[in-house]
C-alpha cells in the first residue's frame, strides 16, 4: 500500500481530533470526581458521555457506572 503525503496528513489530522475528543471526555469525567484510572477507561470507551455524566450527577456509584457503560 502506498501512502501519499496528503493521505498521511489527513490520517494524522483524524488521529489528532480523536485524541482531543478523548482528552475532553477524560477531563469531563475527572471534573465529576472520578479517579484517573476509572475516567481513562470510560473516556476511551464508546459509552455516551452525556449519559455517564447524567448518571454521575444523579448519584450513580462509579462501579455501577462501569458495569452499565462497559
Amino acid at each position: 500500500m502506498i501512502m501519499t503525503a496528503e493521505g498521511a496528513t489527513e490520517r494524522e489530522s483524524l488521529s489528532l481530533e480523536a485524541l482531543r475528543v478523548q482528552n475532553w471526555r477524560l477531563h469531563c469525567l475527572t471534573d465529576m470526581g472520578l479517579m484517573l484510572g476509572d475516567a481513562r477507561v470510560l473516556s476511551e470507551s464508546n459509552a455516551d458521555l452525556h449519559e455517564m455524566l447524567a448518571l454521575l450527577r444523579n448519584g450513580c456509584p462509579v462501579e455501577t457506572l462501569r458495569r452499565i457503560m462497559l
